[in-house]
């Protein structure tokens, strides 16, 4: 639906994405910049609320046509989309490193785990089964079909420009639903690439569009996708606010709504746990994609017995961490995706260190990566300059932390990894589902009788023993509380695409 101008970036690797079916032109345009270097990476046209509104009558009128695919249809189409975006596998990792700021290796590892989702949702096309209900009259036949839900419209977050979108389309196409897809304003380029491909891939024409749009239309936009009575259902990812938002205007045409928004992961470590393997796991939930996962472990809970040592192991870890530009292969943390994140991030620390908590690595906040890559040991190879249009942000552990800091109650969305202690599991247990959020938690232990107490008593809709990066196209994913409602991938995937259809038959 939209039609990108040529890139007006001279950088290799970032080109500009072919004409879609159609433009949806209002004379505004994007830019798109790096949050690792500051430059412009790309310009694009930008829709408002009266693009909207056209979008989604072009997306519904091709809904018919979507419906009418047979099932070995729409699995071959989602399968040649898979084949399409694995072809441009490096091209949509270089794009996501340099507009998210994700590194690139991440942003590699983000592009497989979205294929994943177009792979599975590609079978479940064919196991979209009703079944049937024994009989309550010896002439009458009862059954269920399940048939697409409608037009869905899809808004996907910047930190996972790809995958969040891939999550939502996967099954849309697969149950036989148009979509009309929103990316964040900040990652626009990525979703570009799915969108040419997706209108490639043998669907109907207009039935998987795309809307760009800029922060300055983002609410009207999103109002719009929210009350047109033509969309049947949303599919949102993002901060709970914006969440509760869009709710509350769809309850207006009573449509069907998932969500997924914010967390608040803890990771609670026993006196019992395999500490090294728990310090790794931590380390590397926590700083991917520089603490910007709402997966990620946002709150260490651990054993006052084996504090010392867990938090030891952990600062090991993090002093070895690079810090650079996204677009390099030697980084492990990038920069925040803008610089709305960064002062976030900074208000965070500065809150927690005011409070009393205390760094036992990193700390130095705004930080530069001018002259290349660097750890975070090491001391910066460059004074912060807050003009150069860079968002880089020094990954930090906290000692000392209390439930009454912002950093432990809220979700930072930044590399902070504040550290608090207990002495009993019930102690745990209450700090851990002392939260609103209520998506993903993790515990440590090697007692396999705790190991299943806890996965029982943790109010959470995900909950890893041992693992602390458990998201895969196979398992649904979801939260409970006011992390959402709904489930993606898995066979529950599909479901929140279609609608149930009672059948009684009576005269047999």
């Amino acid at each position: 639906m939209i039609r990108t101008v040529h890139a007006l970036s001279r950088s290799p690797g970032l080109r500009a994405a072919a004409p879609l079916s159609r433009a949806l032109s209002s004379g505004k345009t994007l830019d798109v910049r790096s949050p690792s270097t500051g430059e412009l990476l790309q310009t694009v046209p930008s829709v408002t609320a009266a693009g909207a509104r056209d979008a989604v009558r072009a997306a519904a009128a091709a809904q018919s046509a979507m419906a009418a695919m047979l099932p070995a249809e729409r699995e071959a189409a989602l399968l040649r989309l898979a084949a399409a975006l694995e072809a441009r596998s490096e091209e949509l990792a270089l794009t996501m490193a340099r507009e998210a700021g994700k590194p690139l290796r991440e942003a590699r590892g983000e592009v497989a785990y979205s294929l994943g989702f177009f792979r599975w949702f590609a079978g479940e096309a064919r196991r979209n089964y009703g079944r049937t209900i024994p009989t309550t009259h010896v002439d009458r036949r009862l059954w269920t079909i399940r048939q697409p839900v409608g037009l869905c419209a899809l808004i996907s977050p910047w930190n996972f420009p790809l995958a969040m979108l891939a999550r939502k389309l996967a099954p849309a196409i697969a149950a036989g639903c148009a979509s009309v897809m929103k990316p964040a304003e900040d990652t626009p380029l990525t979703a570009l690439i799915l969108a040419e491909e997706a209108a490639r891939c043998g669907i109907p024409p207009d039935a998987a569009s795309l809307l760009v749009c800029s922060r300055d239309d983002v609410a009207e936009v999103g109002e719009v996708l929210a009350t047109d009575p033509a969309v049947k259902k949303l599919s949102f990812t993002g901060s709970t606010a914006v969440g509760k938002q869009l709710a509350s205007w769809a309850s207006g045409t009573v449509k069907r709504v998932s969500l997924e928004l914010g967390g608040n992961a803890p990771a609670v470590v026993f006196r019992d746990a395999d500490i090294g393997k728990a310090a790794a796991a931590i380390v590397a939930s926590r700083f991917r994609n520089s603490g910007q996962t709402c997966v990620c472990t946002n709150r260490v809970l651990v054993d006052a017995s084996v504090a010392g040592q867990l938090t030891d192991a952990m600062a090991e870890l993090i002093d070895g961490l690079v810090i650079g530009d996204a677009a390099d292969e030697r980084t492990d943390v990038g920069p925040l995706v803008n610089e709305r994140a960064a002062a976030s991030a900074a208000s965070f620390q500065q809150q927690a260190l005011d409070a009393g908590a205390r760094p036992v690595v990193g700390g130095r906040g705004r930080v530069s990566a001018a002259g290349g890559v660097r750890r975070v040991g090491d001391a910066p190879t460059a004074e912060f300059d807050p003009d150069d249009g860079t968002t880089f942000f020094e990954p930090v552990l906290l000692v000392g932390a209390s439930p009454g800091m912002r950093c432990v109650a809220e979700e930072s969305f930044a590399p902070i990894l504040p550290v608090t202690t207990f002495d009993v599991e019930a102690e745990a247990v209450e700090l851990a589902n002392h939260a609103s959020a209520g998506l993903a938690a993790y515990a440590f232990t090697r007692d396999l009788g705790r190991a299943l107490r806890m996965s029982e008593a943790l109010e959470f809709g995900m909950v890893g023993v041992n693992e602390a990066v458990i998201s895969t196209e196979v398992a649904p994913f979801g939260g409970i509380k006011e992390s959402g409602t709904g489930r993606e991938g898995a066979a529950e995937g599909i479901d929140e695409y279609t609608e149930v259809k009672y059948v009684a038959v009576g005269g047999v």
